[in-house]
């Protein structure tokens, strides 16, 4: 009988049998005898891929956040250049003005300019239009990180009709 730390006892034969067994398992992983754990290498190739695929899980969280961020940023500025443009269009003193119109906002900053213009009876592909429809366009700048950004909007507007007199007809 073999007597072990823990106090248990085992028969010859039977340690025997489970020690062959543990070498056999040995010998077939690649390693002869007994493994106790694991070399440093296999733990400095885990702790390797475990940290690449950290970085590379909140390097791509952080990308996302970031895109969220910036589309979040020019949904805002998007709306305000559409405000000063439906503000063109809808105000037809300001549609009579043949100059731009500068507006610095601070928040969020951006500078928007609009602008009434008329349709070129020379140059333009839409000249056969220029006595019914007029161009207004509404562009707004501004600087998101380290880039400047801008929007460009363009919108054809109705001209009035001059009411012909009951005289005339």
């Amino acid at each position: 009988m073999i007597r072990f730390q823990n106090k248990k006892t085992v028969e010859p034969a039977e340690f025997l049998d489970t020690f062959a067994f543990v070498k056999d398992c040995g010998e077939r992983s690649g390693r002869a005898g007994i493994s106790k754990g694991f070399t440093f290498a296999e733990v400095l190739l885990a702790l390797f891929v475990l940290a690449t695929s950290m970085y590379l899980l909140s390097n791509l969280q952080f990308r996302s956040l970031m895109k969220v961020s910036d589309g979040r940023e020019e949904i805002e500025r998007v709306f305000l250049i559409k405000k000063a443009l439906y503000e063109l269009f809808l105000d037809p003193i300001l549609k009579k003005k043949d100059k731009q119109i500068v507006e610095k906002l601070e928040k969020p900053e951006v500078v928007i300019t609009s602008h009434n213009k008329a349709i070129d009876k020379k140059k333009s592909v839409l000249k056969d239009f220029a006595e019914d429809i007029d161009i207004i366009w509404a562009e707004g700048t501004w600087k998101s990180g380290m880039r400047n950004r801008r929007s460009k909007m363009i919108s054809f507007v109705f001209k009035e009709k001059k009411q012909e007199s009951s005289d005339e007809k």
